[in-house]
């Protein structure tokens, strides 16, 4: 390839094609490369060994007193926001939402309390 003097380096516009392609190609090999090349799985790793043993009664009930207070806390926050909403008239879609999430919270807290108190 001759240089035809239309680039500012002297190159030819053939050249900086070459360029181009080479640098995506070069990205191409890069990524497959570290895909190839990337960590294991937890799976694989551990292939063929005991799994660990199951949670306990007390790891369960721990759990779901924490996730009780969770929802809690969440209950808090979305009474608040929606006393809040309803007292500045907001949006009533945004109000609808924010009772909903209210009931979630509740529900939940009824369930997992039920739940703590069966296994107890």
């Amino acid at each position: 390839m001759e240089a035809t003097g239309d680039m500012p380096d002297g190159g030819s516009g053939k050249t900086a094609k070459l360029h181009s392609s080479a640098t995506v190609h070069l990205r191409a090999l890069t990524a497959l490369h570290d895909s190839l090349f990337a960590p294991q799985f937890r799976a694989l790793e551990t292939y063929g060994e005991t799994p660990p043993p199951p949670p306990s009664i007390t790891d369960v009930v721990n759990a779901a007193k924490a996730a009780l207070a969770w929802h809690q806390e969440k209950e808090i926050e979305v009474a608040a926001e929606l006393a809040q909403r309803r007292a500045n008239v907001g949006n009533p879609a945004f109000i609808d939402d924010a009772a909903r999430t209210l009931a979630y919270h509740r529900a939940e807290r009824e369930r997992i309390a039920a739940e703590v108190a069966s296994l107890q």
